[in-house]
């Protein structure tokens, strides 16, 4: 079935000189930094990531924000699977499959300790443009799919290695 061109107007439409989708982006992103920055919710799911154990002996209700989490996350992916099936102008069942990847990559890479209790809004979309800017250049040199996986898997592994080594040299500082 194909859908109306109101819907597909948010897959491949613009606003002015921004697609629809980069507008969502930019809205997103400017939702998430004041709740994770500015508010207490934000420094309690960074705590809740970093030291559960410390979130529940300060007497806060660990599941409630974990549940809040996973429902603003729920609303999120529902706003990019929205734009991805109108730009598709198809329900694609697997139309996000390995974007996980690239997910990971982009948070690990921006900032975003892969153990918890750091998180970077700004540094992962830096992240992500830097990511896009890499694959659309593989692209352009007609490098295959397979070997832009592992270009983006290489990058996880030494995001990961840094980051996990600065969180070592972090604990062996304050012991």
């Amino acid at each position: 079935t194909k859908f109306g061109q109101e819907f597909i107007y948010l897959g491949i439409g613009r606003l002015g000189e921004l697609q629809i989708s980069v507008l969502a982006a930019i809205i997103l992103a400017l939702i998430a930094v004041p709740l994770m920055f500015h508010m207490k919710w934000g420094n309690y799911i960074l705590t809740l990531g970093g030291n559960k154990e410390a979130l529940v002996r300060s007497g806060i209700r660990a599941g409630f924000y974990r549940v809040t989490v996973h429902m603003f996350l729920g609303a999120t992916a529902a706003v990019t699977a929205i734009i991805i099936t109108a730009r598709l102008n198809s329900a694609e069942p697997n139309a996000g499959m390995n974007m996980e990847l690239d997910a990971i990559t982009a948070v690990v890479l921006g900032g975003t300790s892969i153990s918890g209790g750091k998180a970077s809004i700004v540094g992962t979309v830096l992240a992500v443009l830097i990511l896009g800017i890499i694959r659309n250049g593989l692209t352009l040199m007609s490098v295959s799919s397979d070997y832009q996986q592992w270009i983006t898997g290489f990058l996880l592994l030494v995001s990961v290695l840094i980051s996990e080594i600065k969180v070592h040299k972090f604990r062996a500082l304050i012991k």
